[in-house]
């Protein structure tokens, strides 16, 4: 009797295992890897600049590669 009810609870562990293995799978390979975004030359945050853009007229963070830009917004996106 108590033998069937450890296999159960093995059989049981062993499933919630498995599931929880391929989960943390797929979160590892979907994931974004940060190797991926563009390095910045330079980085300026906590700044005021006006981008002469009407719709998006200020920005408190740019960042520059090979002398272009490849980032404007808030500090908090560059941050985040």
């Amino acid at each position: 009797m108590g033998s069937k009810f450890i296999q159960r609870k093995i059989r049981r562990q062993g499933k919630w295992f498995l599931v929880f293995s391929i989960s943390l799978l797929v979160m590892i390979l979907f994931s974004p890897a940060q190797s991926q975004q563009p390095q910045a030359d330079l980085v300026f945050t906590n700044a005021k600049i006006w981008t002469g853009d009407v719709q998006h007229s200020r920005a408190e963070a740019v960042a520059i590669q090979n002398g272009k830009f490849i980032k404007v917004g808030t500090d908090w996106q560059f941050i985040y």
